[in-house]
C-alpha cells in the first residue's frame, strides 16, 4: 500500500485581533501507482476529469493558466459548480466514487492549463 501526505498551513495578520495560524497534516492510504496525473488544456467546452470511477478518490489541481479570464470551474455533471480556480491557485480535495466532474473554463473567453493528480483511496 501506498500513502500521500497532505498538509495545509494557513497565516496570516490583521484579519482579527489574533493571528491566523492554522496547521493540518493527513496521511492517506492509497492504491499504488497513481490512477491518472498530467495537464490539460481547458476551454469553454466542459471537459470530464473524473468519471467512471472504480473507488473513492483524492484528487488534485493546480490551474497555471495566466490572466483574469483564465479561472477554471469545477463542476457536477449535472451542473453545479463546486470551486473555482484562479490562475496560480489549487485545490486537493476527496471526491466520492459516485462523483462525475468537469472541469471547463469560468469565462466565455479566452483558455487555461491545469495540472492534475487523481489518486484511488486505498
Amino acid at each position: 500500500m501506498a500513502t500521500i501526505t497532505s498538509q495545509i498551513n494557513l497565516s496570516g495578520t490583521g484579519l482579527t485581533s489574533d493571528d491566523l495560524s492554522i496547521t493540518n497534516t493527513s496521511i492517506l492510504d492509497v492504491t499504488n501507482p497513481v490512477v491518472e496525473s498530467g495537464t490539460m488544456n481547458v476551454t469553454t467546452t466542459s471537459t470530464p476529469i473524473l468519471s467512471s470511477l472504480t473507488g473513492d478518490t483524492y484528487l488534485y489541481i493546480k490551474n497555471t493558466g495566466e490572466g483574469l479570464s483564465a479561472s477554471v470551474n469545477l463542476e457536477f455533471l449535472g451542473g453545479g459548480t463546486i470551486a473555482r480556480i484562479a490562475p496560480g491557485d489549487w485545490c486537493f480535495l476527496p471526491v466520492v466514487a459516485t462523483a462525475n466532474l468537469n472541469v471547463v473554463l469560468a469565462s466565455s473567453a479566452g483558455a487555461s492549463t491545469i495540472e492534475y493528480s487523481i489518486f484511488t483511496s486505498a
